[in-house]
C-alpha cells in the first residue's frame, strides 16, 4: 500500500461526525459524505432487514423502526452500564440498552429478523467511523488509515481508549487524539494564516 500523503481529522461527534484532509499545503477540506454530499454525517446507525445504513438514511429511518435506529453514542461510549450518564440516557433513548457479559460494558439491543443481536458503542461508533472512512476513499481515491480523533477535553482515560478502539474496527490506525478545543484552536489558526 502506498505511504498515504495527507492528514485525515475525525470528529466523530454527538450528533453529527464529519472527516477532513488536510494537503501537504496546507489546503484543508471537509470530505463530504457520500451519501447525500453534506460535510456533517449524523452519527446515527439503523439496522433493518438484516442490514445497516448510517448517516442521512439512517436518522430518516421510519419511526416503527425506533428501536434499531442508534445514536448519540459518543455519551457512553468508554462509561460503565451504572454510570450515571449511561443510566440517565437509557431512559431518554427509544432503544434498549443491557449490561454486557462482562459486567459493565452497557450494550445496545438490536431486534431484526426475529433475531436478537447486542453491540457495544464502540462497535456501533465503529459503523459511523467506517462510513467518513468510505467517503474519504472515494474522495480522495486512495486508501486511508491514519488517523487523529477529536474527543471531549473532558473524556477518560476509558473513553479515549473505546475510541481508539473504534477507529481499529473502522481499519483505521488511531495515530492521535486532540481535545476538541485544541482542535478549534488549530482550526482558527490555520484559517488565520
Amino acid at each position: 500500500m502506498p505511504v498515504q500523503d495527507v492528514a485525515i481529522g475525525i470528529d466523530l461527534g454527538t450528533t453529527n461526525s464529519s472527516i477532513a484532509v488536510c494537503y501537504k499545503d496546507g489546503r484543508v477540506v471537509v470530505i463530504p459524505n457520500d451519501q447525500t454530499g453534506s460535510r456533517l454525517t449524523p452519527s446515527y446507525v439503523a439496522f433493518d432487514e438484516g442490514t445497516h445504513t448510517v448517516g442521512e438514511r439512517a436518522k430518516e429511518s421510519p419511526h416503527e423502526n425506533a428501536k434499531n435506529t442508534i445514536f448519540q453514542m459518543k455519551r457512553i461510549i468508554g462509561r460503565k452500564y451504572g454510570d450515571a450518564e449511561v443510566v440517565r440516557n437509557k431512559e431518554l433513548w427509544p432503544f434498549q440498552l443491557r449490561c454486557g457479559e462482562d459486567g459493565h460494558t452497557p450494550m445496545v439491543v438490536i431486534n431484526d429478523l426475529d433475531e436478537e443481536m447486542l453491540l457495544s458503542p464502540v462497535a456501533i461508533s465503529a459503523l459511523v467511523l467506517k462510513s467518513l472512512k468510505s467517503s474519504a476513499e472515494a474522495f480522495l481515491g486512495q486508501p486511508i488509515d491514519q488517523v487523529v480523533i477529536t474527543v471531549p477535553a473532558r473524556f477518560t482515560d476509558a473513553q479515549r481508549k473505546a475510541t481508539k478502539e473504534a477507529g481499529a474496527q473502522a481499519g483505521l490506525n488511531v495515530i492521535g487524539m486532540i481535545n476538541e478545543p485544541t482542535a478549534a484552536a488549530i482550526g482558527y489558526e490555520i484559517e488565520e494564516h
